[in-house]
């Protein structure tokens, strides 16, 4: 009688132990959160509402995963479930984002929003975390960012001073007295980017 490992099918085909920054686990559990961010507006004497989509909700992950002793890819690495299980709790206490390898999904790099370990001297040996990630996406505007857009209102605001004073000089030569103030002055813009104050 075949077991139920010697099944096919294209899930069980993909499945791999989860690893976070490189530490391995097995998963009992797992699931994927996200959805619309959305706005619903409501109006006085109107039936019909209005909803706005403000953009996708960060995609957040839970799982329920496991250590256990006796694991034949850990003695395979030459280490143990006790070494594991920390190294585990050090990967999910490291600062900033981290690559998360799913089960049955391509890797995402995550930040880890919270954790918990559980053991049992009734399961010696098996450790249980519970653990949530959420995706780590992008800052909206980086220090780059900003200083690539200084740049480009620079270069905007010296091309205006330029042809302003070129402007003032063919009205000075087509008024033929050399001595006109000049009709137009430099301007002194302040520009806002994001929060960053440009003058």
């Amino acid at each position: 009688m075949a077991a139920i490992k010697d099944l096919r099918n294209p899930w069980r085909d993909r499945t791999m132990p989860a690893k976070f920054r490189g530490v391995e686990f097995h998963v009992e559990l797992g699931s994927r959160q996200s959805g619309r961010r959305t706005v619903v507006h409501e109006f006085p004497k109107r039936d019909l509402p209005f909803s706005e989509d403000m953009g996708r909700h960060a995609i957040r992950y839970a799982f329920t995963g496991y250590l256990i002793h006796g694991d034949k890819r850990l003695a395979a690495r030459g280490t143990n479930v006790i070494r594991q299980r920390d190294a585990l709790i050090v990967a999910l206490e490291q600062f900033d984002a981290g690559i998360l390898e799913h089960p049955t999904m391509d890797p995402m790099l995550v930040m880890v929003e919270r954790y918990s370990e559980t053991e049992s001297k009734q399961k010696g040996g098996y450790f249980e975390f519970d653990m949530q990630f959420v995706e780590a996406g992008l800052p909206v505007l980086s220090i780059t960012d900003v200083a690539t857009a200084q740049a480009v209102v620079n270069a905007a605001i010296d091309s205006q001073i330029a042809a302003s004073a070129l402007m003032n000089q063919v009205l000075r030569s087509l008024s033929g007295s050399g001595g006109v103030a000049p009709l137009l002055s430099p301007p002194t813009p302040e520009v806002s980017i994001g929060d960053v104050e440009i003058q």
